[in-house]
């Protein structure tokens, strides 16, 4: 009777857990606009022109203020040392260096500038009434290069190794140069349906907010790619700036004053690893500290509360849960080659 009780419990929990994808990392938010990660740290803008930051890998994640006083953020960039931000209200481009605070324009008189990528020491921008995309050296950026021009509105700009994605609010594609080529041809990736606002990578598969309220996705490796929806009905105008850490995507639903966070690897098979008996978890049930012991190197453990939420994300093989509510829980551990789950008891 306990064994059937058990599996129909975690039967539920685990249709519980792919209900709650995505999920609400942060709520009551002024209007956020765009997101950029650094390590564990997630930079999001608002409309106040504030950067604020928080730890991806708290379960409840602490605010912390890092600058105000920018003008109407549309695009957030870095280079793992310094922030890049279009200040729209100003038409200017600006940068925060996280070492000594301080901040600095780099161009101004720009025309509604908005998408932003760093590449090789040179920050790309595109300008939305001017309809270019334009490059600066960071270190001496007094002389923009135009490497792309037309009479539409440019907005996100996604910079992947050498290539950069963007699209036209009015062109309603997607297109892509390869900054390494001398004289980069643009090339279109993927007509979409509706504006877009936001571009993100996670392996081969770009992900795109649109202006109809949804979040989707194709696979940049095929030579027509098919739309997939994976966030819908997000509310018109709603999901705005993307960013991507590992398997995870964060988007800024602004209208609602959100950030939420999508899991892309929702496959809980354990047929990625050679066999699940290379993963022992002890002990189980387990008070205070969790050992996880596998023939593979364990990249990232997540673990998962009864409701779906994710509570502590872990890149160590011992994990500390006294924090935890007594109760069921499950593991996703990660490898280089996939991911297995498993199920703890918290005493």
């Amino acid at each position: 009777m306990k064994k059937i009780f058990f599996c129909t419990y975690m039967c539920l929990a685990f249709n519980t857990l792919f209900s709650q994808n995505p999920e609400d990392i942060l709520t009551n938010l002024n209007f956020p606009t765009s997101l950029t990660i650094i390590g564990d740290d997630l930079y999001f803008s608002q409309i106040d022109g504030s950067i604020n930051k928080i730890d991806i890998t708290e379960s409840n994640p602490n605010i912390s203020s890092v600058a105000t006083g920018f003008s109407t953020i549309l695009a957030l960039a870095n280079d793992g040392s310094s922030l890049y931000i279009t200040e729209n209200g100003a038409g200017e481009i600006s940068s925060y260096n996280l070492n000594d605070s301080s901040s600095s324009t780099l161009i101004n008189n720009l025309s509604d500038p908005r998408g932003l990528g760093v590449y090789q020491n040179k920050l790309y921008y595109a300008e939305w009434l001017n309809g270019t995309i334009s490059e600066i050296n960071i270190s001496s950026p007094s002389s923009p290069n135009t490497i792309i021009s037309s009479s539409l509105g440019y907005t996100p700009i996604l910079i992947n190794g050498s290539k950069l994605y963007y699209s036209s609010h009015f062109e309603n594609n997607i297109s892509v140069i390869d900054l390494a080529q001398p004289n980069p041809v643009p090339s279109v990736v993927v007509s979409v349906p509706s504006n877009l606002f936001g571009l993100a990578m996670i392996g081969d598969e770009l992900f795109f907010s649109q202006e109809s309220g949804k979040v989707s996705k194709i696979d940049v490796t095929e030579n027509s790619p098919a739309i997939e929806d994976v966030i819908t009905d997000l509310g018109s105008n709603n999901p705005y700036g993307m960013v991507s850490s590992g398997d995870d995507l964060y988007v800024a639903l602004s209208t609602t004053g959100k950030i939420i966070r999508y899991s892309t690897n929702n496959n809980l098979s354990t047929t990625e690893f050679e066999s699940t008996d290379n993963v022992l978890v002890y002990p189980n049930p387990v008070n205070n500290k969790l050992i996880i012991e596998s023939s593979d190197t364990i990249s990232k453990v997540i673990v998962i509360n009864q409701i779906g939420q994710r509570v502590i994300t872990s890149n160590t093989s011992e994990i500390n849960l006294s924090t935890l509510e007594n109760g069921f829980y499950m593991l996703i551990i990660h490898n280089e080659f996939g991911s297995i789950t498993k199920k703890i008891f918290k005493n």
